[in-house]
């Protein structure tokens, strides 16, 4: 009876565990809809908790590419909030550990223009300019045309806000 009850207990806890794991990874898989949902209120201040939570719990869930991209989006909320210096290392630690992530190129450029330091911002402007080049004309050879139009409006969306600045 003893074995039979610490089978029991070890089954209902490694299932817990399990449970806990797959809820996590489906919460990590669907928190790009939770994210997209503030950038179309706009409501940038509110990207910080959630992509904090997506960093915090999901590295192991999802590609590289989304994973760090939740750094850019936290970025983003911590510019609205007026914390450059939190954004900075956001972006920073993005383009340390993925490069080629366009926005996170982007939003550096935009935080070393609103903290005025202008020659660096320049650098980092070029640096995305030619990334998103690259990136649409990377869309344009690999994807079919949804995902290619995504990526291509994404880009064109940051070089705007990169051309309306000096």
């Amino acid at each position: 009876m003893k074995k039979v009850l610490i089978f029991l207990l070890a089954f209902i806890t490694s299932f817990s565990v399990v449970s806990q794991t797959t809820s996590i990874k489906q919460k990590c898989e669907e928190s790009g809809y939770e994210i997209a949902t503030i950038y179309e209120v706009e409501d940038f201040s509110k990207l910080i908790n959630p992509a904090s939570w997506v960093i915090k719990n999901c590295k192991t869930h999802l590609s590289p590419d989304f994973y760090y991209g939740f750094y850019n989006d936290r970025a983003l909320g911590k510019i609205e909030v007026l914390d450059l210096k939190g954004a900075l290392i956001d972006v920073d630690y993005c383009i340390s550990e993925k490069y080629d992530i366009v926005s996170c190129h982007a939003t550096k450029a935009r935080i070393l223009y609103e903290q005025g330091k202008f020659n660096e911002y320049k650098v980092e402007k070029e640096i995305s300019l030619k990334m998103i080049d690259i990136k649409n004309r990377e869309a344009n050879d690999r994807y079919q045309s949804k995902s290619r139009d995504s990526i291509v409006y994404l880009n064109n969306s940051l070089r705007n806000m990169l051309n309306s600045m000096p």
